[in-house]
């Protein structure tokens, strides 16, 4: 039966400049890109989606999925969003896209089905919590726009939305809550630390510098040497691409903070190499004082 379709307008992403058709068919809301940034081919591209939908599905054009391996297909993505966001955030696509999205949709044409999407996001929801899952769908969202771009797409698959009242699933060992540390602690704990973890790497300087400054771990991890800090300099530089918040600026050092780097600091490279201090940090904190249940 067909179903009468509403006056419908375009509207533009100012991030993919593509143009998205928008219209109300048999009083719901549809939205659907229209794979096009110029405005006239856009208009003739909306008028035979609205056409379409108005006709009913035997009509619609299907997604028409890419026939590429996924991991051919996200590892080409990856790579071109290298160049429009943190290195963090590719990091982390990349984890969805191994971890999550191959395993589960296995095929571009599952990738691209409407209905295996709402699966998916059924799925994520007894696994993890909302927030978790908004983040996911929006990284396939990006994906989709990139694949209309690169013409490997003929439609975009609408992303589900979450259930309003859907809370989504906590993990099964929980999350600790936030431990409020007075600065004795935090100097008592600092002072407990080894000099150095026995792989050699510079723990007592790494949460000195992190006591000092407030930078987080994945800021400090990125800081090099000559680049960011030389001995003796009453600055270090954060650069944009080591800065979640990609906030690059030179940041004062207290005489302490220097000290820490000083006797970290390598000749050249990392000053502070990843590794993993939490379980060191916590035998100092019981050796501190502190409570097993704050420490």
């Amino acid at each position: 039966m067909a179903r009468n379709a509403e006056g419908w307008t375009l509207h533009r992403d100012p991030r993919t400049k593509t143009f998205t058709v928008r219209f109300r068919a048999a009083g719901k809301r549809c939205h659907r890109s229209t794979g096009e940034t110029d405005r006239a081919a856009a208009q003739e591209e909306a008028t035979r989606i609205v056409r379409e939908v108005t006709l009913g599905p035997r009509y619609e054009r299907p997604s028409s999925a890419p026939n590429l391996p996924l991991t051919d297909l996200f590892g080409s993505w990856l790579a071109a969003m290298g160049a429009e966001v943190s290195k963090d955030t590719v990091r982390c696509w990349e984890t969805y896209a191994a971890a999550h999205f191959i395993p589960f949709f296995e095929t571009g044409e599952g990738l691209c089905s409407e209905a295996r999407l709402a699966d998916y996001m059924r799925y994520r929801l007894t696994r993890v919590k909302r927030t978790t899952l908004k983040k996911e769908l929006s990284a396939l969202n990006r994906l989709f726009d990139w694949m209309l771009e690169q013409k490997l797409l003929g439609t975009k698959p609408a992303i589900p939305r979450i259930p309003r009242r859907a809370t989504g699933t906590a993990h099964p060992n929980g999350k600790r809550e936030t431990v409020t540390l007075t600065p004795e602690e935090m100097d008592a704990i600092v002072a407990q630390l080894p000099v150095r973890s026995k792989l050699g790497y510079p723990i007592r300087a790494y949460y000195e510098v992190m006591r000092e400054t407030g930078l987080r771990p994945s800021t400090l991890h990125r800081l090099t040497t000559p680049d960011d800090y030389q001995p003796g300099a009453r600055y270090l530089t954060i650069r944009e691409d080591a800065d979640k918040a990609r906030y690059g600026r030179e940041l004062p050092l207290s005489a302490r903070a220097r000290a820490a780097l000083d006797s970290a600091c390598p000749d050249q490279g990392a000053i502070f190499p990843k590794f993993d201090g939490h379980h060191t940090l916590r035998k100092a904190a019981l050796a501190a004082g502190l409570e097993p249940e704050r420490a």
